[in-house]
């Protein structure tokens, strides 16, 4: 601020402003100006507000569940069948001694989040799964739905069906007649065979 000097009043007052314009940017970015927010970029302002507007896709894609083994068993009541798996693989393991993994196109293998639960019947009752392929349970079907999911709570399900039989048992008598000796018996398992005998 200069005052007048040797001025009579009122004395005039001055001021002298300089404005240095500095760039806003490093040398080789641009600046944008992207949802009302200014930016630097060494992108094109354009490209950059294009990569801006691009929509995220949602991942809406479930798991996908592979089988190892059937989806349907039958298991004899009071026999414990050891060929028979019914649990999940582990996570990236051999996949062996189990029955399904589940694999996503996110997440990779989500095999450890496969639950199982089952869908009682009232003919039957519940029945564990550890248990059914025991025998213990009694005679009938049972379903199990095994459930895989991913982070992005996307599910996908398999039903599996165990089935519990009981052998009966069926006694037989066979009565061979009118024969009633042995040596009858001979003579006529004799003629039986013989070839265009009247006696078959």
């Amino acid at each position: 601020i200069v005052f007048e000097q040797d001025a009579q009043y009122p004395r005039q007052v001055s001021v002298k402003r300089t404005i240095i314009i500095a760039e806003p940017c490093p040398t080789g970015q641009n600046l944008c100006v992207v949802d009302g927010v200014r930016q630097c970029s060494e992108l094109e302002c354009d490209v950059l507000l294009m990569l801006s507007e691009t929509v995220v896709q949602e991942d809406v894609t479930p798991p996908v569940i592979y089988l190892l083994g059937d989806v349907s068993y039958e298991v004899k009541y009071g026999e414990t069948d050891e060929t028979i798996f019914l649990n999940a693989c582990a996570p990236d393991s051999d996949r062996t001694n189990c029955l399904m993994y589940a694999i996503d196109e996110e997440d990779g293998d989500v095999s450890s989040s496969i639950l199982s639960s089952q869908n009682v019947d009232l003919s039957t009752g519940a029945c564990g799964i550890n248990d059914v392929t025991r025998g213990s349970c009694i005679p009938g079907t049972y379903s199990y739905t095994y459930t895989a999911s991913d982070s992005n709570a996307n599910e996908a399900s398999i039903e599996i069906i165990i089935k519990i039989v009981e052998l009966g048992k069926m006694n037989t008598t066979i009565t061979v007649g009118p024969y009633y000796s042995l040596d009858s018996a001979n003579v006529a398992a004799e003629n039986y065979l013989k070839e265009g005998s009247n006696a078959r």
